[in-house]
This record gives C-alpha cells, structure tokens and sequence, in this order.
C-alpha cells in the first residue's frame, strides 16, 4: 500500500474489481496479500511494453539495510521498479547502487494483457511505470476503450513525452489535468 494513491480507495469500494499488473515477484505477492479477500482484483505478475517476452526489471533487494549495514528505508524505495537500471540508480546515491537487483520477468503487451483477462471495458486506467508510462499510454485504443479516468505519472516523462501525452488525451476527448506528479484525465 505504500506510494499508492489509490489502493486504499480500491479496497474499500466494493464497487471496483480489476486487475492489478506488478512485474517484481515478490511486490506482486505483497499485492495479492493487500487485495485477496476481496476477491475483486487479479494480481497479473508481469512487466507491460510495446513488445512481449522476457525482460529485466530493476528495483531495490528487499534487504538492502542487511546488506549495507545501515538502514535503508527500502518500502519508500520499491516504487523505483524499472525496466531502465539507469532509471532506478538516477534515484539513489552512488553509494547505494550496489543494492540495486534484477530479475528476469515475462513482459506483454497492453494488447495482450487485455486479451489475456477478456477486458472489455475499462472505468480507470492507472499507470505508474516509472518513465515508462507513455509507452504503454501509446498502446490503447481510446477509440475502442473509454476510461471515464485515466490517470498516469508524468513526472518520470521527458518534456516532449508529457507533450505528446498530453496531446493524445485531449485528442481523445479528455480533460488533461497536472496532478502533483501525474496527469489526471477526465473523459468531456
């Protein structure tokens, strides 16, 4: 539940039911322990880009603080998953880029993670992929799907990205919104 700004919400309404994509196993398994009696979200353990396979994900060990000998405040720290090293060690001191580790995970398309859940509509679509964003935002089809909300973190985009998202949303008929670190998209 730490860094996310809409779990609490999710599991207090039982109005929604979705799916939940985590790439880092054991994250994934921190999210299925949050959602499971629920019983309205599906946990999907994979990575989501413009092509499908297998790819590294980078992120913080969980015993960093063993590992250094001194404290790491690693659950602040597990929002930094990245498919890009370079991402994860812009957001840490040289001196803790030793507890940067890897994993190698299935990655799938926004097409294909769709297909695979038999998705038909979507309500809310929340991306927070750390720089990423942009490039799974580019994969949906606002034409086919109508989120009333899209919600994705611009933050981590270049300039020309969060321009060029921004573009595509208002395109698609929302209202495109800065947020703190996000862009909030409200369907017109």
């Amino acid at each position: 539940m730490t860094n996310d700004s809409i779990g609490e919400y999710l599991l207090s309404d039982s109005r929604y039911h979705g799916i939940l994509v985590e790439p880092v196993p054991h994250y994934a398994r921190m999210l299925a322990l949050n959602f499971e009696l629920t019983k309205r979200f599906s946990i999907d353990q994979v990575a989501v880009s413009n092509s499908s396979g297998q790819v590294k994900i980078y992120h913080i060990a969980e015993n960093a603080s063993e590992f250094l000998g001194k404290y790491v405040d690693v659950p602040a720290l597990r929002g930094v998953a990245s498919l890009d090293r370079n991402h994860v060690l812009n957001h840490l001191g040289p001196e803790y880029q030793s507890i940067v580790e890897n994993e190698t995970v299935e990655c799938v398309t926004v097409k294909e993670l769709l297909e695979r859940h038999h998705i038909e509509r979507i309500d809310l679509l929340h991306i927070d992929a750390e720089g990423h964003d942009w490039i799974i935002l580019q994969q949906f089809d606002f034409n086919c799907f109508r989120p009333a909300i899209v919600l994705f973190e611009r933050n981590q985009l270049k300039r020309e990205d969060q321009e060029a998202a921004r573009g595509m949303m208002q395109n698609a008929g929302y209202q495109v919104q800065p947020m703190e670190m996000d862009f909030l998209c409200v369907l017109k």
